[in-house]
């Protein structure tokens, strides 16, 4: 699941950070957000885990296995983490919800057992925004300026649920964009 705001609040007193007042008045079992790129990187580290790949995460989202990590391929899939059965009655996005749920409320758990990849918070992935292999497309935003957020939110529509969704993070700068929530991965 995302990281909650407890775990977060419990980060930031460890490392004598500053808890933000706003954080107070959620629920610690709600998913953090409105955190920068670089304080999710640093959690993570805390934590002795780092922010998933785009690739990871998308393969967690769907979770299928995939045809090859090499060329980051999958097998025939649903484009929302839930499957296309009612993803507009699972996914916590703004036609359904005002605010993030609490990550024990939430519905859409996956063939990995995993919750809030549609919706609810929007995630950090340590990728930057290239094009895919094989893209012959341009878009002024690739390059190594811009981090990957997946995952859809409570702030945007349905369309950004989808497994496949991917936004730019990072605007003006990934130490000021606070668009996003996170989940940690561990390598193996």
């Amino acid at each position: 699941h995302e990281v909650t705001v407890g775990q977060f609040v419990k980060y930031l007193e460890e490392t004598r950070g500053s808890v933000p007042s706003a954080l107070g008045a959620l629920s610690v079992n709600q998913p953090v957000t409105r955190v920068t790129y670089r304080d999710a990187e640093s959690y993570c580290a805390w934590a002795g885990k780092r922010l998933p790949t785009e690739f990871e995460w998308e393969r967690a989202a769907r979770g299928e296995q995939i045809i090859s990590s090499q060329a980051e391929t999958y097998v025939e899939s649903s484009a929302f983490p839930v499957g296309d059965i009612s993803p507009q009655e699972v996914c916590v996005t703004r036609e359904k919800a005002a605010a993030p749920l609490d990550i024990d409320k939430l519905l859409d758990r996956n063939p990995f057992g995993l919750t809030g990849m549609c919706g609810n918070a929007a995630e950090w992935t340590s990728s930057w925004l290239l094009p895919y292999r094989g893209n012959t497309g341009r878009d002024i935003r690739f390059g190594r300026k811009y981090k990957v957020i997946r995952g859809g939110s409570y702030e945007l529509p349905l369309e950004f649920a989808k497994s496949h969704a991917r936004l730019a993070g990072g605007i003006p700068s990934l130490a000021r964009d606070r668009r996003a929530g996170f989940r940690c991965a561990r390598s193996e």
